[in-house]
């Protein structure tokens, strides 16, 4: 059962069985929501919510190309014609399916085409590097470039002042839960993390999940749980090992299921990013024979 929840000025949270939504409303009628969440359950709850209020959908601003962020992309502007924005990267990962199996490198072409059915979409109006703003019938929302969890990983600020930080932290019952975040640069997530301690809006919205009104414990304690997580990869390297060994040492010690091939390769693909930020902070070093790659803790 999804809800609608007012947070400040015409800056609702919608929330659904999957995360949570922002919405700013235009007028009485009109929306722009920050974000779609995924196909199945989640937009059906999306859907259910905006109809039961009598609301239309005018805009999706996207924070990033992943499935449980844009899965109602396409039914949004199918219904609505909604105007679906995103930036320029986000925008060829979501148009093409080629685009999408370039990101998601460790998977099958044909494996990336089912993702690009429940993610794809065209994008109607691009966010370009560098740019601050984006208008929305003169409603201005802030950017916040958050790279990091994604390359263009981005989020918004209302022109109530309140910050959407879709995936930059797990809110504190997701944090009690994780077991490995997911991101493709520790170094460029935690400097935008890091980042973010500085900032002083009266309030923050979470993709996964909610509201909080102080992010500084917050942020430490998501970065707390990275150099958790940091430690696991590095006592596998206590001798030196593939990246393949690493990864299945590492999840292992997690307690990471592998039945599920996408999640298989989420998996895979943070781990190697952990393990290719510790070679550049001098944690770990690499060492190349023949067609492998060997790591070890220094």
């Amino acid at each position: 059962m999804g809800r609608i929840e007012q947070i400040r000025g015409d800056t609702w949270m919608l929330e659904t069985g999957g995360g949570c939504i922002p919405l700013f409303r235009l007028d009485r009628r009109r929306v722009v929501l920050m974000d779609s969440g995924r196909q199945g359950r989640d937009l059906e709850t999306l859907l259910e919510v905006l109809e039961g209020e009598g609301l239309q959908v005018r805009a999706v601003l996207t924070s990033h190309a992943h499935i449980d962020h844009t899965g109602g992309h396409q039914a949004l502007k199918e219904r609505y014609g909604a105007e679906l924005i995103a930036s320029l990267f986000n925008a060829a990962v979501l148009e093409n399916p080629l685009g999408l199996r370039a990101y998601f490198y460790a998977s099958t072409y044909r494996s990336v085409l089912a993702f690009s059915r429940e993610m794809g979409a065209r994008i109607d109006r691009l966010i370009l590097p560098g740019q601050e703003e984006v208008e929305v019938d003169g409603a201005r929302f802030h950017i916040l470039p958050l790279p990091g969890h994604a390359p263009e990983h981005m989020g918004f600020v209302t022109p109530d002042a309140i910050a959407y930080l879709a995936d930059l932290l797990l809110g504190a019952e997701q944090l009690d839960a994780a077991k490995l975040p997911y991101t493709v640069s520790c170094e460029l997530d935690f400097a935008s993390k890091e980042r973010a301690i500085g900032w002083h809006y009266p309030g923050y919205l979470l993709a996964h999940r909610g509201y909080v009104s102080q992010i500084g414990p917050l942020v430490r304690a998501n970065l707390a749980l990275w150099q958790d997580r940091l430690q696991t990869v590095l006592e596998q390297l206590e001798e030196e090992q593939t990246l393949e060994d690493c990864v299945a040492g590492t999840a292992g010690a997690l307690g990471l299921g592998g039945r599920n091939p996408f999640t298989r390769k989420a998996v895979e693909r943070t781990i190697r990013a952990m393990v290719q930020y510790l070679v550049d902070q001098g944690q770990v070093v690499q060492r190349f024979q023949g067609w492998r790659d060997y790591y070890r803790r220094v």
